[in-house]
């Protein structure tokens, strides 16, 4: 889940880079983060440079919108199947 969770952050960077007319080199994962290096084309004024670079930064967490409710889902899920589980009565001799 955390590997998949930094993943897709990571690619909410380079996605928004990839929009505004740049490219993905590539993505390291670590186990508590990852770096996605991509590039954008120049800007023809510094504002145009920070603003695209504002939208590149707040790309990734902006996933996290997303994957919270999908993630949420999948915990409950997992829980009421533990629940069934727990209320499954076993035959006279299984343990």
């Amino acid at each position: 889940v955390l590997y998949l969770t930094v993943l897709v952050h990571e690619f909410g960077h380079g996605t928004m880079a990839r929009k505004l007319g740049g490219e993905i080199n590539h993505i390291l994962l670590w186990p508590f983060g990852g770096i996605c290096f991509s590039s954008t084309p120049p800007q023809p004024t510094p504002r145009a440079t920070v603003r695209n670079d504002l939208l590149v930064v707040g790309a990734g967490p902006s996933t996290h919108f997303l994957q919270t409710p999908f993630w949420g889902v999948l915990l409950w899920a997992f829980v009421a199947g533990l629940e069934q589980t727990a209320k499954c009565k076993l035959p006279v001799g299984v343990q």
